[in-house]
C-alpha cells in the first residue's frame, strides 16, 4: 500500500535493422515492423532461464501452428520428475499445454515463438529457451507474420537515441549479464550516437546522469546531453 508504480510510456528503439522482428532479450520485449504499413507492434516477451538461456541469432518464421502439442525432452521429463510431476510422450493442446494456443517455428532448431498456460511467465527469465507471449499477442503475430519472416533475437541493455535534438539513454539490468550495470556498452552506445551526424558532434554530455541512469537501470529514457551545438 503506498508503494508507487511507474508504467514506461516511451522506449527507444533497439540498435538493429527496422525491420521484420527484433528481440532484445536484455528488456524482453519483441519488436515487429510490419512491411505493409510501416508500423510497429512491441510485445513483453518471457525468455530462456539460467542453464536454458536463449541466445542471440539470426533465424526466420518457418511455420505458424494453431493448438500445437508438445513433446518434451528428455531433460524437461527430468526436471519435471524430478519434483514429482510425470509427463506424457507428448502434450496434447489445451490448458495444459504450455504452448499456449498458437506458436510460431523459427528455423533455429528447437526454437518457437509461443503463448503460455502460465502468463506470469511473460516478462521473466522463466523458459527452456523459447520466447513466451501472452495469448493476444501470439495470436497477433500468427495472423500478421508471413513465414520467412527474419527473426533477430539480440541482447541490449543500454540503448541510445537522438529525439528533437537531444540524447537520451534507457538502461536494463540484464541479470545473464551479472546485471550489467557498468558504463562500457553504455558509452559505446553514446559515441556511436554523437558520432552519428557532425551537427551533433559538440553536444556536451551529462556524465553523472549517464552514470546514474545505467546503474539504476530503471528502463526508462532519460536525457543526458545538455545542449546541442549552437554552431
Amino acid at each position: 500500500p503506498g508503494s508507487t508504480v511507474v508504467l514506461p510510456t516511451a522506449f527507444i528503439l533497439p540498435d538493429a535493422p527496422q525491420r521484420d522482428i527484433v528481440v532484445n532479450l536484455s528488456e524482453r520485449r519483441l519488436y515487429y515492423y510490419h512491411a505493409e504499413n510501416g508500423q510497429l507492434s512491441v510485445f513483453p516477451v518471457g525468455i530462456g532461464r539460467e542453464g536454458f538461456t536463449t541466445p542471440m541469432m539470426l533465424t526466420e518464421t518457418v511455420t505458424k501452428i494453431e493448438n500445437p502439442s508438445w513433446t518434451p525432452t528428455a531433460s524437461a521429463h527430468a526436471e519435471y520428475a524430478a519434483r514429482g510431476e510425470f509427463l506424457p510422450a507428448v502434450v496434447p493442446p489445451g490448458p495444459d499445454n504450455p504452448l499456449g494456443k498458437y506458436a510460431i517455428m523459427l528455423a533455429a532448431r528447437g526454437y518457437l515463438l509461443h503463448g503460455t498456460n502460465q502468463s506470469m511467465g511473460v516478462g521473466q527469465p522463466v523458459s527452456r529457451g523459447c520466447i513466451r507471449l501472452y495469448a493476444p499477442h501470439i495470436e497477433a503475430l500468427v495472423k500478421s507474420v508471413p513465414n520467412g519472416t527474419q527473426v533477430r533475437i539480440i541482447r541490449q541493455p543500454h540503448k541510445v537515441a537522438w529525439h528533437q535534438g537531444a540524447l537520451y539513454l534507457e538502461s536494463h539490468a540484464d541479470e545473464q549479464l551479472g546485471g550489467d550495470r557498468d558504463l562500457t556498452a553504455a558509452v559505446a552506445q553514446i559515441i556511436k550516437y554523437t558520432q552519428k551526424s557532425d551537427s551533433y558532434a559538440a553536444v556536451a554530455i551529462d556524465w553523472q546522469r549517464v552514470t546514474e541512469t545505467a546503474r539504476n537501470a530503471r528502463g526508462i529514457p532519460v536525457r543526458i546531453s545538455k545542449a546541442a551545438s549552437s554552431g
